[in-house]
């Protein structure tokens, strides 16, 4: 229960009096006295029909997937209008979240890693999970017997 709605107009103390006493804005009060008289327009409704038959078939589209089809059926509709039928009928496209094609903490490598070893092939297949087994085999050894330190050709 909302303070405004403490607030009435067939009282013996005058609105302007009772948003004082209340400590109501009165703009706040008649905004949403405005809002509570206007219905929803005819076309409204039958975008709502058209979006919920569309959704009924396709749950993954979003708004801006209905624009497209509400301008392919010949209606033009602004996003902005659609998103907010959307929002009133509680729909959602169904999409991915963020960053999802990121790695996560437990399977990031550096550049370096991947170059010189196979370790993260190996942890996406799940032959191996740990790197320690796979290091002393795919870095290079070195020796001295295969680089030629004197200069001489």
């Amino acid at each position: 229960m909302t303070r405004s709605s403490w607030i009435g107009a067939d009282s013996d103390v005058s609105q302007k009096r009772q948003c004082v006493l209340t400590g109501v804005v009165r703009g706040t009060l008649y905004a949403q006295r405005k809002r509570r008289l206007k219905s929803p327009s005819q076309a409204d409704e039958d975008y709502k029909r058209l979006i919920d038959e569309r959704y009924s078939l396709h749950p993954f589209y979003g708004a801006r997937r209905m624009v497209v089809y509400s301008g392919r059926c010949g209606n033009k509709v602004n996003s902005k209008r659609v998103q907010r039928l959307m929002r009133s009928m509680g729909l959602a496209g169904m999409a991915p979240g963020p960053k999802t094609s990121r790695h996560t903490h437990s399977t990031r490598c550096t550049p370096t890693c991947c170059a010189a070893c196979q370790w993260c092939a190996s942890t996406r297949s799940g032959a191996q999970t740990s790197p320690i087994s796979v290091w002393p085999t795919a870095l290079p050894i070195w020796s001295p017997s295969l680089t030629n330190t004197a200069g001489g050709s």
